[in-house]
């Protein structure tokens, strides 16, 4: 059994907005809005990088990573921790993802 239960990627679908929480070179919490939230399975989420040189640049040299999503509405959220992967646009493996993203 996967890690993201039926509630938590329902969440994640109707919000699409995550929080990104990744580590500045000098230790400081950095935190970025991502808008493009995607389940890839029952263990992965993915999103794009649309202009994100800080949360990329962290994440290669740390890639700790963190994402809270949250209904507003009814004061409920997730926070996921774990290990984030850079895939490089234009590599097969981005191909693949993003075909899989895509549906």
């Amino acid at each position: 059994m996967g890690a993201l239960t039926s509630d938590m990627q329902r969440l994640i679908r109707e919000q699409m907005l995550g929080f990104v929480a990744s580590v500045d070179e000098d230790g400081t919490p950095n935190l970025s809005p991502k808008a493009t939230m995607v389940v890839l399975d029952d263990d992965l989420i993915i999103f794009g990088n649309i202009r994100s040189p800080n949360t990329v640049a962290n994440l290669r040299r740390n890639p700790v990573i963190e994402i809270n999503f949250v209904d507003q509405f009814v004061r409920k959220g997730y926070r996921f921790k774990g290990t984030a992967e850079y895939i490089e646009r234009g590599t097969k493996e981005f191909g693949e993802l993003y075909d899989t993203a895509s549906g």
